[in-house]
C-alpha cells in the first residue's frame, strides 16, 4: 500500500449505504437473516477501513471482526426473540470493542480507561461528527481538482432536498384535499412511508458517519482520549471498610442459606415458617442482582485504591477473595432456588436466561480473580466479553425454547399441569418438540397445542424472507409433513 486509501468521501459513502441497508433489511420485520446480512456488510466495511486507514490497525482486529460476523450469523440460527436480542447486543459489543483505540494497540488488552474514554468519544463523534465529515469531504474534493464537476454536489444537494420535500409535501397534503389526492391517488406516493424511510436512513447514516470518521480519520473527541488518566483515589482504609461491611453482611446471609443448600427440599418442607413456593420464588432475582452488583463494586474499589504499598494491595486482595467466595455461595443459593422452582413449577424463559446470566457472572468472577487480583486488569474486559460469547454459544446449542417445551411436557407426563397458553408464546424453535408430542397428549391439551401450532404456521406463512432463520426453516418443513386438521 503506497498510501492511505480511506478518504472522507469513502466514509460518507459507506455510511449512507449502511443506512439504506438498515432501512431495507431491518425496519418493520422480525430480525433474522436480514440482521446477518447487515452485520456482514458492516464487517466488510470495517475490514476495508482498517486496511486503508492512515493509522495502523490494532492487533487482533481480524479476530474482533470474526467474532462480529459470528454474532451476526447467530441471529439466523434460533428463532427465540430473547436469544436474538442477546445476539444483537453481542454484535453491538463486538463492534464497539473493534472500534476501541486501545492504549497498547491490542484489542485483547483493553484497560478500563480505554473503555470509558472510547465510550464518551464515540458518543461525541456520533452526535457531531457527520457535519465535519461532509465538510472534510467537500474540502478533499476541491483539493483533488474536482470543484468543477457537478456530480458530488448534486448528490449532496439531493440528500438534503429529499427530507425537505417530504416534510413540505406532507404539510401541503394535509392542508388541501386536492393536493393530497394528486399525491396519494394519482402519483401513488405514501408520504408517511417516505418520511419513515428518510428518518431511518438519516439516523443510521448520521451515527455511522460520525463514528467511522472519528475512528479512522479525525475525531472531535481527541480531547477526551488525551485527558490525563489520573482520577480520584482512596486509601486502603476507605476501601476496606465498605468492602468489609458488605462481606460481613454477605457472610451473615450465607450462614442462613447453608441449611437450605445442604438440607434440600425436605428441609424447606419441614420448616413451618416458609413454603416451598415462597422459598423458590422469593429473592431469586434479588440474589441475581446481588451477584451482578458485587463485581462492579470490586472493580470500582480496585480503580479507586491508591497504590500505597504492597501491604495495602494484599489486604484488598484478601477482602476481594473473601467476597468472591461468599458470592459463589450466594450464586449457589440462587441456582438451588431455580432448581427447586423448575422442578415443582416448570421452566420459563426468564428462569432459563437468569440461570445463564448467573453462569456468566460466575465466569466473570473467575476472570476477575485471574486478571485484576493478579495485576493484569487489562485482560478483564476482553476476557469477560469472550466468556459472554461462550455462554451465548451454549445457549444457541441448548435451544432454549425447545428445552422449555421439553421440560414442561415431561412434567405433564409425570402428573403436573400443562400451561398450553405459555407454550403458545414460544418461538418456532419449539415447534418440532410440540409436533412430536402432539399425538401423545390427551384430547383437551392436544386441541390447545394444535391451535398454537396452527397460529405458528400462519405466522410463518405471512412472514417475509428477512425474518428467515434456521428455526423457522425447520418448522416450515415439519408443517409440510404433518396434517394439523382435527
Amino acid at each position: 500500500m503506497t498510501g492511505p486509501r480511506v478518504t472522507p468521501g469513502t466514509v460518507l459513502f459507506v455510511a449512507i449505504v449502511l443506512g439504506f441497508l438498515a432501512d431495507l433489511l431491518l425496519w418493520d420485520t422480525r430480525w433474522g437473516i436480514a440482521f446477518t446480512l447487515w452485520v456482514a456488510a458492516l464487517t466488510v466495511v470495517l475490514a476495508l477501513l482498517f486496511v486503508g486507514a492512515p493509522a495502523p490497525a490494532p492487533r487482533g482486529w481480524k479476530l474482533g471482526l470474526a467474532l462480529l460476523i459470528m454474532t451476526g450469523m447467530a441471529a439466523s440460527w434460533r428463532d427465540s426473540s430473547v436469544l436474538i436480542a442477546i445476539d444483537v447486543l453481542a454484535a453491538a459489543s463486538c463492534a464497539a470493542v473493534v472500534l476501541v483505540r486501545t492504549s497498547k494497540g491490542r484489542l485483547l488488552v483493553i484497560r478500563f480507561s480505554d473503555l470509558a474514554r472510547e465510550s464518551i468519544a464515540g458518543m461525541i463523534d456520533a452526535l457531531i461528527g457527520a457535519p465535519s465529515l461532509i465538510a472534510a469531504d467537500r474540502t478533499a474534493w476541491r483539493q483533488r481538482g474536482g470543484g468543477s464537476a457537478a456530480a458530488l454536489p448534486i448528490v449532496r444537494g439531493s440528500l438534503l432536498a429529499v427530507p425537505l420535500l417530504i416534510l413540505f409535501g406532507a404539510l401541503f397534503a394535509s392542508a388541501d384535499a386536492t393536493f393530497e389526492y394528486i399525491l396519494v391517488t394519482v402519483l401513488d406516493i405514501d408520504l408517511v412511508s417516505l418520511f419513515r424511510h428518510a428518518v431511518v436512513i438519516s439516523v443510521v447514516s448520521w451515527v455511522l458517519a460520525g463514528v467511522l470518521y472519528g475512528r479512522f480519520l479525525h475525531s472531535h473527541a481527541d480531547v477526551v482520549r488525551n485527558a490525563p488518566s489520573s482520577g480520584p483515589t482512596l486509601g486502603i482504609i476507605e476501601v476496606s471498610l465498605p468492602l468489609g461491611a458488605v462481606a460481613m453482611l454477605s457472610g451473615l446471609f450465607v450462614l442462613t442459606q447453608l441449611a437450605y443448600l445442604f438440607g434440600g427440599g425436605a428441609y424447606v418442607l419441614g420448616t413451618p415458617a416458609i413454603t416451598l413456593a415462597e422459598y423458590a420464588r422469593r429473592g431469586f432475582f434479588e440474589l441475581i442482582a446481588v451477584a451482578a452488583l458485587s463485581l462492579p463494586l470490586l472493580l470500582a474499589a480496585d480503580w479507586l485504591l491508591r497504590n500505597e504499598d504492597k501491604r495495602a494491595r494484599r489486604i484488598f486482595t484478601a477482602i476481594s477473595i473473601i467476597q468472591l467466595v461468599l458470592l459463589a455461595v450466594i450464586m449457589a443459593s440462587a441456582f438451588h432456588r431455580l432448581h427447586v422452582y423448575q422442578t415443582h413449577f416448570g421452566l420459563t424463559e426468564s428462569r432459563l436466561y437468569a440461570a445463564a446470566l448467573l453462569v456468566w457472572v460466575a465466569a466473570v468472577c473467575g476472570i476477575y480473580a485471574g486478571s485484576v487480583l493478579r495485576g493484569r486488569r487489562e485482560h478483564f474486559v476482553s476476557g469477560s466479553l469472550l466468556a459472554g460469547l461462550l455462554v451465548l454459544a451454549a445457549l444457541h446449542g441448548l435451544n432454549p425454547d425447545a428445552r422449555i417445551a421439553q421440560v414442561n411436557l415431561s412434567r405433564f407426563h409425570q402428573g403436573a399441569a400443562l400451561d398450553t397458553c405459555y407454550l403458545g408464546t414460544l418461538s418456532a424453535d419449539a415447534v418440532p418438540v410440540l409436533l412430536g408430542a402432539l399425538q401423545e397428549l390427551p384430547a383437551q391439551e392436544r386441541a390447545a397445542i394444535r391451535s398454537v401450532l396452527v397460529d405458528q404456521r400462519e405466522d410463518l406463512q405471512a412472514a417475509d424472507w428477512r425474518s428467515w432463520n434456521l428455526g423457522r426453516g425447520w418448522a416450515r418443513e415439519m408443517f409440510k409433513e404433518i396434517n394439523l386438521t382435527p
